[in-house]
């Protein structure tokens, strides 16, 4: 069988730290949903392995799904460049910017 646990701590880790992100913003409630459910992606091992109790797990699937219900992660609108220097950067950066696409099939 394909043992794919190391798959559910990474993703549980990326939560996490998205979980971080969220707290620096200030957005609490999105910083609890984030936290949550990555430590479930990482604790579910543990409930897997019949060496912790699935209640702890049910519990945080209720709370995320209350964060996420009553409207606690909000909308955020995210820092960017305006049209003007996009144009720009791609002016400098002409042909070159398409060299990671290019390198993809070389990876492979």
């Amino acid at each position: 069988m394909i043992d794919a646990e190391w798959l559910y701590w990474v993703c549980g880790l990326f939560f996490v730290v998205g979980a971080s992100f969220s707290y620096r913003q200030a957005q609490y409630g999105g910083a609890a949903f984030w936290a949550l459910l990555g430590l479930s992606f990482c604790y579910s091992t543990f409930v897997v392995n019949k060496t912790a109790p699935a209640w702890p797990l049910g519990l945080a699937v209720l709370i995320i799904a209350g964060l996420a219900g009553f409207g606690a992660l909000g909308r955020t609108t995210i820092a960017t460049t305006c049209q003007a220097e996009r144009i720009t950067a791609a002016n400098t950066l002409r042909g070159r910017l398409f060299v990671p696409a290019l390198m993809i099939p070389l990876g492979r």
